[in-house]
């Protein structure tokens, strides 16, 4: 699917200036484990799911501020697949 104007293609694994992976195991939305490899691994050269999904800027304004940059989504909300808690 291509990307449009309201989403974007991105990694949540990522912080800024391309830093190390993030080690945080669990989703800031939902709390359950992110599964995310790369920050399993604590690299960035671990091929993960969360490289292949895009995330809504809506879905990205959810993130607490305390947890920006600091701890990847699971798959289930970074596509959407269940709301995140309140």
């Amino acid at each position: 699917m291509p990307t449009t104007n309201t989403e974007k293609r991105m990694s949540t694994c990522v912080p800024p200036a391309d830093g190390p992976a993030l080690a945080a195991p669990l989703c800031p939305l939902c709390g359950q484990p992110n599964q995310c490899a790369a920050a399993a691994t604590g690299s960035l050269d671990t091929a993960c799911w969360c490289r292949e999904v895009t995330i809504s800027p809506t879905t990205l304004t959810r993130i607490p501020e305390a947890q920006k940059s600091k701890a990847c989504l699971c798959r289930a909300c970074a596509t959407g697949e269940h709301s995140p808690k309140q």
